[in-house]
């Protein structure tokens, strides 16, 4: 139980949930992807939506904060290179670990998957 109380306060801190329970939280999160899939597909695309920006990491985040928003960066890049190899931003998957935090979100944000 305390790892469920330590996800739930670095949520709070995240401000992923608007203080709400995680289960109401993770319910709402799940009925916006279900909105955005629909109305992508209604629109007459085929697959997966493109994914949301990245946003900025907070300059007074703590260190368990940066890392998990390099994770969450990092996963971004690896899905964008596995989809697309040949229209990747990223020469290979090794390049994704060796850019600077700006550098990641910029290459990220910027790519239309």
């Amino acid at each position: 139980m305390p790892n469920v109380i330590s996800l739930h306060r670095r949520l709070d801190r995240l401000d992923a949930n608007d203080g709400a329970s995680i289960a109401v939280a993770m319910d709402k999160a799940k009925r916006a992807h279900e909105a955005r899939q629909v109305a992508w597909t209604a629109a007459g695309y085929p697959g997966a939506p493109p994914h949301r920006p990245i946003p900025l990491m907070s300059p007074d985040a703590s260190h368990r904060d940066k890392r998990l928003w390099r994770m969450v960066a990092e996963g971004c890049a690896r899905v964008i290179h596995g989809k697309v190899p040949d229209a990747s931003p990223f020469a290979s998957l090794s390049t994704i670990y060796t850019l600077s935090d700006d550098a990641l979100l910029a290459a990220i944000n910027g790519h239309p998957l």
